[in-house]
């Protein structure tokens, strides 16, 4: 049989983080955070020997001056150009050179070399030196130098630019302009890899020492505001590899495990999928500054070489903007990031985080996911799409919001909704008059709420299935794939059963101890076959104890378990 359905599942810890301003051009990236992983270009690098440090964003290279460098193969350089990156000097003494990047033999045509003198050279001591030979020019060594004896050991991360176009070539330092010349912009092809920390032929004594991050190549000469740009003003951004969506589940009734995941659409190169996980990241950095939508299309092959594709619609707000976003697909995730942004679902099962800010969410038709997250939100259809009721036993045919951290039971929550009509965690007891403690609770912040508009505070608007919520006394067995052990002797980490996606671990446990009259208001109300009313559960086959606030229908009426305990016949 074949695949005839996939479902995914969001990134509910999608983050940003502030990275240097990149303008249009960009034809290699490498932050050197820990690595020579490209961001952009297709191409990676390889570390020998660099350790990994602090850098201005994210992590850095630190280079030893002995025998650590980077290789970048497959840069393939335009006749415009810019080379940018950040560099931190350590020291600078010897009496040669430090070469800090190298493309093609600096004795030859088709090069580009930049490097230190160092502080005992005989004639131009503490320079920093850009050799460029094209296939017409040829700098000289001095041509494009100037002195950088006053940032040597100073502790700060500097940026080295180089720009050349058809009117020469221009070098800057944290985005001031050193020198220039009229040659350059003519063609140019360096052979060979890029390497960083040495030069090419990997002289023992033309190695650095010191920090590098964030190479960027360009195909174009950046003005002279892109280039103090570069150097100053940095972005929130998503960094490349991380994940945006992840394939939950297939439906292959012959073939259940096996399964192997590919793109048919990638959005245009924007995204990559693990073929064994159905992980869905990004292939470059997103910057959080523009609003994004588009589509991607997943191919899940089987064992029998069956396939089936589905398209998912994914939406990224901006961090600080107030974002309007409509996406009209059959499934989709959405991310509203910061802002009070205003987020809008087709008729599929969908996912919505509106991030930082305060932001509506309407999930339409389907069964929808909604992400907890800073600011007051407000879900406008909470469970109008439902596919499901919210008592069947199935959490997958309902809208869902997971308050499962925030909640010990749902008495917390019915009385937090009734109290003001928003759940903000303001109640001081439970529908039963508890004390409500939520110091071992995730916990709203300050500025933090959920509004659902229309809800009630009963079973009507939430249960277990569609917030998490739920609780177990001591004593209570729990399926594990070991097999049945006792609540109280669980630990997050722990797998547990599960009837939808097989063992899953615990994420979080909460416990909390009843003195003798709070405990006497919450005895489960226990119905022996016949004893009770026959409507009452649909008819006992066999004892059922129930929770004092679940509900019973005897007549056409729901009631709570303890009333109808007062009240029926045993």
């Amino acid at each position: 049989m074949n695949p005839t359905d996939m479902e995914f599942i969001p990134n509910d810890m999608l983050e940003t983080e502030d990275r240097t301003v990149m303008p249009s051009g960009l034809t290699n990236l490498f932050h050197l955070d820990g690595g020579a992983g490209g961001s952009a270009g297709g191409n990676n690098g390889t570390v020998y020997g660099a350790s990994t440090v602090a850098g201005k964003d994210g992590d850095a290279l630190s280079f030893d001056e002995t025998d650590d460098y980077v290789a970048i193969p497959d840069v393939e350089m335009n006749d415009t150009f810019t080379i940018t990156f950040q560099f931190k000097a350590d020291d600078n003494d010897g009496s040669l050179f430090q070469y800090l990047y190298s493309h093609g033999d600096i004795n030859g045509t088709n090069s580009i070399n930049v490097f230190m003198t160092e502080n005992g050279h005989g004639t131009d001591p503490n320079m920093m030196r850009t050799v460029i030979q094209d296939e017409i020019d040829t700098l000289s060594n001095t041509d494009l130098e100037f002195d950088i004896s006053g940032i040597i050991g100073d502790g700060q991360c500097h940026t080295y630019t180089l720009t050349v176009d058809f009117s020469g070539s221009k070098v800057y330092l944290d985005g001031v302009e050193q020198n220039s010349s009229t040659a350059g912009g003519d063609p140019i092809a360096p052979t060979g890899d890029v390497i960083l920390g040495s030069r090419s032929g990997f002289n023992a004594d033309r190695y650095y020492g010191g920090e590098m991050d964030t190479l960027q190549i360009y195909d174009r000469a950046l003005t002279q505001s892109e280039v103090t740009e570069t150097h100053t003003t940095t972005a929130p951004t998503i960094a490349a590899g991380t994940v945006i969506a992840s394939v939950d589940d297939v439906t292959d009734t012959d073939n259940p495990t096996g399964h192997t995941f590919s793109l048919t659409d990638d959005a245009g190169r924007i995204f990559v999928i693990d073929p064994n996980t159905g992980d869905i990241s990004l292939a470059a950095d997103h910057a959080a500054d523009t609003l994004f939508s588009d589509t991607v299309t997943v191919k899940v092959t089987d064992p029998d070489t069956n396939t089936y594709t589905e398209t998912l619609g994914v939406a990224i707000g901006t961090e600080d903007g107030d974002d309007t976003m409509t996406v009209p697909h059959d499934q989709n995730v959405m991310y509203g990031l910061g802002g009070d942004d205003d987020l809008t679902r087709g008729s599929g099962d969908d996912t919505l985080d509106g991030g930082a800010g305060n932001d509506s969410l309407t999930g339409g038709a389907g069964d929808d996911v909604f992400a907890v997250s800073t600011g007051h939100d407000t879900i406008s259809d909470f469970n109008t799409g439902n596919t499901g009721a919210l008592d069947d036993g199935d959490s997958s045919n309902n809208d869902f919001v997971d308050l499962s951290g925030h909640y010990d039971h749902l008495s917390e929550l019915y009385a937090d909704q009734a109290d003001d009509g928003i759940l903000n965690q303001s109640n001081t007891t439970g529908t039963f008059g508890n004390t409500v403690d939520y110091s071992d609770n995730t916990q709203f912040g300050a500025g933090d709420s959920l509004t659902f508009s229309g809800a009630s505070a009963d079973r009507s608007s939430f249960t277990t299935e569609n917030t998490g919520v739920v609780c177990f006394t001591a004593g209570t067995a729990i399926r594990t794939p070991q097999g049945d052990q006792l609540i109280e002797t669980l630990r997050p980490g722990d797998l547990v059963c599960t009837l939808d996606n097989g063992p899953q671990p615990i994420c979080w446990i909460g416990t909390r101890r009843l003195t003798r009259a709070e405990l006497a208001a919450l005895f489960p109300q226990l119905f022996r076959p016949g004893a009770a009313a026959p409507q009452a559960y649909g008819g006992l086959a066999r004892p059922v104890a129930a929770k004092p606030e679940q509900t019973g229908q005897p007549a056409p009426h729901m009631l709570p378990t303890a009333f109808l305990a007062q009240h029926l016949p045993f």
